[in-house]
């Protein structure tokens, strides 16, 4: 089994990623408002929010650790205000 170093998810929200064959682990997300004003998002994992109605300031970067084992078919959405970028990197296993 192959384990490789992944980008999952590097886009402007909305996002939607649906994980490919094999397991997967999300261990690291970056968002980043580039907006004058303070920003929301909600990151969902198969429909289920994990971080709901989340704010980040105005100009900003916030860094989450996750720590989420996804199977083959989940799909991982990002959505919120205009000005938000989401990075989403983990480790996927084949």
């Amino acid at each position: 089994m192959a384990v490789n170093p992944t980008v999952f998810v590097r886009s402007v929200a909305p996002i939607i990623y649906t994980v490919p064959s094999g397991t997967a682990i999300l261990t690291n997300m970056i968002v980043t408002n580039s907006g004058a004003a303070a920003a929301t998002f909600t990151l969902t994992v198969s429909g289920i929010p994990m971080l709901g109605g989340t704010s980040i300031a105005a100009n900003s970067t916030a860094f989450f650790d996750l720590k989420q084992v996804v199977l083959s078919g989940t799909v991982i959405s990002g959505y919120g205000s205009a000005g938000l970028s989401f990075h989403i990197s983990g480790i996927s296993y084949y």
